[in-house]
């Protein structure tokens, strides 16, 4: 602990306080207003404190925000006024801290500045429409795979009493009214013809009479008559054993485990034991606390060299469920903990042989204990996915501006979590597209893509790119008179801010406009080969860039010799493209305005949203071999190659 005595005078007068950690120092001090050269600064002397250590717990347990002018539980509460917080995310110098305390910036605000406060504005806006509460299981590792806790109506996550659970403090409990959670399809999910390796935690208590649960499901639900690629891990007490099940396009593994332990009935004997699923190859292994010679089964027939995929070719592949049947059948009674998922089969000492320890052992347990011990293990950090079951990350959620209707929808491959819904007659092809995937195909009627508005897509007054496939048939009879919509953003009406691109075959072009709080920019670009070449997609691309707004159409498919028309115009000097307050800004839709008007017929494929403009090799890089830099500005990237049957947690 550190403190200033006296700091602050009895006068009314504004005082700016720092608190500066530095390595193993940390450094509060206060300096007066009128003392802007902090001549008079008061601090503590008691520096070289040996901090040692994150402030934060570790992120699978989630932490508590940060609150100005009270303790976290609302006690203790600061009587006067605050003014301009900010916090860095690295240590400033006495020069800096000189700069804050009289208004100004830093050199380190750009890379540093993790937060500012400026209270300039109090926004009172009333969030509109209704509420929607969604229970979510957070996907720790950052890989946009955050689960919706399927809950019966009035139930809430029901986590083990702290302390309870095999990693961390808690785990999640599942019964018939909480029936486990799932994902829908999300390319953290899909590991391809790869290697891949499934662990989770389980307890439960059995006899030969309990009924047959699910541990695990994923990628779809096949009979004997109709088989589909899919992969389970199922409890049958009564055969006392675990089974599992992995079929791909190229071959199935059927696997059973026997519970040799008399003592108990496939593994149900109120114990933590940890699950193992690992595809190496063509082989496919089923593990109970690993390593183990008989808890381990394994078997042969996936696909080898570079074959066997449980979702190519697939749109409607379903995603992962643990604790429950796709449809809420065969219910898992017990309790959930720390599940990850792998894109690569992890390492393990063979059975019966001496040595380190690899990268199995050490989660089942320590090299120094023959028997797992509560809140042990040491896991690789590369998973996939990672729902750590904590009551931090394992929560309900209050949803404000969440579409009222869901419904299907389609993943965002950004990295950012901007999933899109699928709605009225659109249809995703799943073959027949520009890469590989098949293009989403609209009806001229009430089919469209719908994206959530977030801030990730706020381009604001910044530099952006916007790009897709298009194809239709401009020569169709009776669309000369009509100007369907490719895209529309942020806003509709006249004088909104909006943004939005549409077709106008009546004069064989497309345009697009701008419009910010400032000024309106209109731009086309002429090209008649969609009336010339129905079946062929076009590459549109509208970016804002150095002051210009430029839409390109490129009269080829992917590889072809290009053929480009162009339109350029003015930019708007500044301002920014949506509302601030996310409340007002709407999102993105494709195929009709944001109203539904104007609906688009044709197809289209590959949609990019970039927050800054892409340069022409950048371009040509995405045209050519869907490529993209590897940075944070690719904000939206839909493939349209998956639609699932509900929406995400997040939308």
């Amino acid at each position: 602990m550190v403190s200033v005595p006296q700091a602050f005078a009895a006068d009314a007068g504004w005082y700016h306080l720092t608190l500066v950690r530095s390595g193993k120092d940390v450094t509060p001090a206060v300096a007066s207003a009128a003392d802007p050269k902090r001549t008079g600064v008061r601090q503590d002397a008691r520096v070289g404190t040996a901090l040692e250590g994150p402030v934060t717990s570790p992120r699978y347990t989630g932490n508590e925000g940060i609150r100005i002018g009270a303790k976290p539980d609302g006690t203790d509460p600061f009587k006067g006024t605050v003014d301009d917080f900010r916090m860095y995310r690295t240590n400033l110098a006495e020069g800096d801290l000189e700069l804050l305390g009289t208004g100004r910036t830093t050199a380190k605000d750009k890379d540093h500045l993790a937060a500012r406060l400026a209270f300039q504005v109090a926004d009172d806006a009333t969030a509109p429409g209704p509420v929607t509460e969604v229970a979510i299981a957070d996907d720790v590792s950052g890989n946009c795979a955050d689960a919706t806790i399927l809950l019966a109506p009035g139930k809430k996550p029901l986590n083990t009493p702290y302390g309870d659970a095999r990693m961390g403090k808690y785990g999640l409990i599942t019964d018939s009214t909480r029936q486990g959670l799932e994902v829908p399809y999300t390319s953290a999910l899909d590991p391809g013809t790869g290697d891949f390796t499934h662990t989770l935690w389980f307890r439960y208590t059995a006899t030969a009479a309990t009924p047959g649960s699910t541990l695990v499901w994923a990628y779809g639900v096949g009979t004997a008559q109709v088989p589909k690629p899919s992969l389970w891990v199922r409890t049958d007490p009564g055969k006392d054993r675990l089974h599992a099940l992995a079929e791909t396009d190229h071959g199935k593994v059927w696997l059973e485990l026997k519970d040799t332990d008399t003592n108990r009935t496939a593994f149900g004997d109120g114990d933590w034991h940890l699950l193992t699923l690992t595809r190496k190859g063509d082989s496919l292994k089923l593990q109970i606390d690993a390593p183990h010679a008989d808890r381990t089964a394994e078997g042969t027939g996936l696909g080898a060299n570079g074959t066997g995929s449980f979702t190519a070719g697939r749109p409607d592949a379903l995603g992962l469920r643990l604790g429950s049947r796709p449809g809420g059948t065969e219910v898992f009674t017990g309790t959930l903990d720390d599940y990850r998922f792998y894109h690569r089969a992890l390492t393990q000492r063979p059975l019966g042989q001496t040595g380190a320890d690899q990268e199995l052992d050490k989660i089942t347990r320590p090299a120094t204990e023959t028997k797992p011990a509560s809140g042990t293990g040491d896991y690789p950090t590369d998973q996939r996915i990672w729902w750590s079951m904590e009551h931090s990350t394992t929560q309900m959620h209050d949803m404000y501006t969440r579409p009222v209707v869901g419904g299907p929808a389609t993943p965002d491959n950004s990295g950012h979590c901007n999933n899109a819904f699928v709605r009225g007659g659109a249809v995703v092809n799943g073959t027949g597209g520009t890469f590989g995937g098949g293009g989403v195909t609209l009806d001229g009627t009430d089919g469209h893509i719908e994206l959530p508005f977030t801030n990730t897509e706020a381009v604001g007054s910044e530099d952006f790119t916007l790009a897709l496939w298009v194809r239709f048939d401009a020569a169709k009879a009776g669309l000369a008179k009509k100007t369907p919509v490719i895209a529309w953003a942020y806003g509709q009406g006249d004088d909104d801010r909006q943004l939005w691109i549409r077709a106008e075959p009546e004069y064989n072009r497309i345009s697009a406009l701008l419009e910010t709080d400032v000024a309106t920019s209109y731009v086309k670009a002429s090209d008649d080969s969609f009336r010339t070449d129905k079946d062929a997609y076009h590459h549109v691309v509208l970016q804002r860039a150095d002051g210009k707004l430029t839409l390109t159409i490129t009269e080829a498919n992917p590889g072809s010799t290009p053929i480009v028309a162009k339109g350029e115009a003015d930019a708007p000097a500044g301002g920014s493209v949506h509302y601030t307050d996310n409340f007002q800004a709407k999102g993105i839709k494709l195929g009709s305005r944001l109203d539904g008007g104007h609906p688009f017929e044709g197809s289209l494929d590959e949609f990019t949203l970039v927050r800054r403009a892409l340069t022409p090799d950048e371009l040509t890089a995405l045209r050519v071999h869907n490529e993209l830099p590897a940075d944070e500005a690719t904000t939206a990237r839909l493939s349209f190659e998956k639609i699932t049957d509900t929406g995400y947690a997040r939308m």
